[in-house]
């Protein structure tokens, strides 16, 4: 008996096809009017076109026609549930492949965590905000003593230098001086 594969040519999966249907209408023909399946699994006309086709005794047709039903309905729906199926492996696969991921993560933010607690870190930061702060303020105060530094420089320096001149000017007075008193014995000889 040969067995119906999704790569099958498809003729073979539309005559199965076709020979279902066929079976299942005569099957529903089975049905009693009280709503009783008869003993049966065909009509006795199923049974008798298998009986002629294949030469087989009655519960051989039994068989041979659930074979055929089996096939039938394999057939039409064995290439669905083979995507199905093959979806399925592709989504496990990559659900696992998210909960690795959500596993590290989870394991990294953990461990960040109890390396460096929030208030930890808050008080730190406040601390040196603070340290911050205060280095401005020392800065701004020292920038300001610099600058009244280099005035009072500037002035000092002006200050000398007008000493110096003054200085200056005084020897040259001196010496002024001092050469009109010499200039003057001089002139009596």
């Amino acid at each position: 008996m040969e067995t119906v594969t999704p790569e099958s040519n498809s003729a073979v999966i539309e005559n199965n096809r076709e020979t279902t249907k066929e079976l299942l209408v005569k099957e529903d023909n089975c049905v009693e009017d009280n709503g009783m399946e008869k003993e049966n699994y065909a009509s006795p006309e199923v049974e008798e076109k298998l009986k002629e086709e294949k030469g087989l005794p009655k519960s051989a047709v039994k068989k041979e026609v659930g074979q055929r039903l089996s096939q039938g309905l394999l057939s039409l729906y064995l290439l669905d549930l083979q995507k199905v199926a093959s979806n399925l492996t592709e989504l496990s696969k990559n659900q696992n492949i998210l909960i690795e991921t959500i596993q590290q993560e989870n394991t990294r933010f953990s461990e960040a965590l109890s390396t460096y607690s929030l208030e930890n870190v808050l008080t730190r930061t406040k601390h040196y905000q603070t340290k911050l702060m205060n280095i401005k303020k020392e800065m701004t105060v020292l920038y300001d003593r610099s600058a009244k530094l280099k005035k009072q420089a500037l002035r000092l320096q002006e200050q000398k230098q007008k000493e110096a001149l003054q200085r200056e000017q005084l020897r040259e007075e001196e010496l002024e001086r001092e050469r009109q008193l010499t200039a003057k014995v001089a002139s009596k000889s």
